[in-house]
C-alpha cells in the first residue's frame, strides 16, 4: 500500500500510561490508513487539557520524514520505521516544523523561540526568541545554543513557514499579525488579522490561517482585508456531550497542507479528520476520518512527494 499523506495528532485529556498522540500515514484515494507510531511517553507532563501530549508537526527532507514531540524529533524512512531521535535543550512545547534548503526551522513555543537547525547533523545554526519590552514584543538573536532563555510562552508562536526567499514568517495563538524575518534579521508584520489562528503563513497573492476559535479557516489579502472565510462541517456527536468542552471539544480545527498547485488545502480537525477544501469556490471535495475519539485532535499535515 502507498500512501500521499502523513498526519498528527494530540489526545487531548489523555493520562498517565495511555497513548497521547498518533502518527497515521493515509491514501487518499482509497482512504486506507495506516498507524505509523503510537506515542505513549509518561515521562511528559500530564496537566492541562493538552500540555506536553502528542505529536505535532511534520515534514519531509532527503527521503526522511520527520516528526515532532513535546521535546524530541523523531526521523522515520520511507517504510515509517524510527531511524534517529533528536533532542536539544531549547525544545519545550514544540509546535509547527518547516524544511527549507538543508535547514529545518522549528518553533519552541515554551521558549518564544523560532530555531533553525543544519541538516542532517541537527547542528543549532540560529534562533530568534522574543521577549516582552513595555507590552511591545521584541526579537534578539540567538547566534549559538549557549543563551540562556527563560521559559516562559507569552506568544504562543505556534507556526513556521520558509520560502524559497530564505524569509521566516510565524504566527501564533497570542499574535495578531503575520511577522515575517527577512534575510537581514529585520523583523516587520503585516496588518492587523486577528488573535486565534494557526497555521497562519504566506497563501499566493494574500495570507491563510485555520481561525481555530470560529471553526473556519480564513484569507486575507496582504493589506489585511479579509478575502473568503471557509467554515467547517460540525463533527460533533451525541456521545461528546459527557466531555467537558475545558478538556476537549468536537472542531478544533488544526493543521493545514496546501497542494502544489495551490487550488486545493487540506484542513485538520477533531474527532481527527482531513477536509479537502477547493480554494477557488471553496467547496470541500473530500473528507478522511482518522478517529472518533473527539479528545483525537489534528496537529499537522504533510503532503507526501
Amino acid at each position: 500500500m502507498s500512501y500521499d499523506m502523513l498526519v498528527s495528532s494530540v489526545v487531548r485529556a489523555s493520562q498517565r500510561g495511555n497513548v497521547h498522540g498518533y502518527l497515521y500515514a493515509l491514501n487518499t484515494e482509497t482512504k486506507d490508513k495506516r498507524i505509523v507510531l503510537q506515542y505513549d511517553d509518561s515521562s511528559i507532563d500530564f496537566a492541562g487539557r493538552a500540555a506536553e501530549r502528542g505529536l505535532r508537526g511534520i515534514c519531509e527532507w532527503d527521503g526522511k520524514y520527520i516528526a515532532a514531540s513535546n521535546n524530541k524529533l523523531f526521523i522515520f524512512n520511507q517504510d515509517f520505521e524510527v531511524e534517529k531521535q533528536f533532542e536539544h535543550p531549547y525544545f519545550a512545547h514544540i509546535h509547527e516544523i518547516c524544511i527549507q534548503g538543508d535547514s529545518l526551522y522549528v518553533t519552541s513555543t515554551g521558549f518564544d523561540l523560532i530555531m533553525a537547525l543544519e541538516m542532517p547533523s541537527f547542528t543549532f545554526r540560529k534562533g530568534w526568541y522574543f521577549v516582552k519590552e513595555n507590552d511591545a514584543m521584541v526579537m534578539k538573536i540567538a547566534a549559538d545554543d549557549s543563551v540562556e532563555l527563560e521559559a516562559k510562552d507569552q506568544f504562543h508562536i505556534n507556526n513556521v513557514y520558509v520560502g524559497e526567499d530564505n524569509k521566516v514568517y510565524f504566527g501564533g495563538v497570542g499574535l495578531e499579525h503575520l511577522y515575517c524575518i527577512d534575510t537581514d534579521d529585520i523583523l516587520s508584520s503585516s496588518e492587523k488579522l486577528r488573535r486565534g489562528t494557526h497555521n497562519l503563513q504566506p497563501f499566493g497573492d494574500g495570507i491563510i490561517a485555520n481561525s481555530t476559535q470560529e471553526n473556519c479557516v480564513r484569507f486575507w489579502n496582504h493589506d489585511g482585508s479579509p478575502k473568503k472565510v471557509v467554515r467547517l462541517p460540525n463533527l460533533s456527536i451525541e456521545s461528546d456531550k459527557d466531555t467537558d468542552e475545558k478538556v476537549a471539544r468536537a472542531n478544533f480545527n488544526r493543521g493545514l497542507a496546501i497542494s502544489p498547485d495551490q487550488q486545493f488545502i487540506y484542513l485538520g480537525s477533531s474527532p481527527s479528520s482531513v477536509f479537502k477544501v477547493q480554494v477557488e469556490t471553496g467547496e470541500i471535495v473530500d473528507k478522511y476520518e482518522l478517529s472518533d475519539d473527539m479528545r483525537n485532535s489534528v496537529h499537522g499535515i504533510l503532503l507526501l512527494a
